[in-house]
């Protein structure tokens, strides 16, 4: 399924630039305040405003990223 990137930012939708890799920790910590919150999604290389421009090689292996984020938080986060 082919999901359509959001025109926005929301109180459900965050980017995050991954130009020069985001750090883990900021990473992690998007994700957590997400899940405090309704949920909701991020969009890892996108700009703040909407532009995509990609992820960093380091995060372009998703099972690796979803591995990570688990591992790092406490009970594990799942995405």
């Amino acid at each position: 399924m082919t999901r359509r990137l959001p025109p926005r930012e929301t109180l459900t939708v965050e980017f995050k630039s991954d130009l020069k890799k985001l750090p883990d920790r900021e990473l992690i910590e998007a994700l957590v305040c997400l899940a405090n919150a309704e949920g909701g999604e991020l969009w890892l290389g996108v700009e703040d405003d909407a532009t995509p421009t990609g992820l960093h090689a380091e995060h372009r292996m998703l099972e690796g990223l979803a591995g990570m984020v688990a591992a790092r938080t406490s009970p594990s986060l799942s995405v």
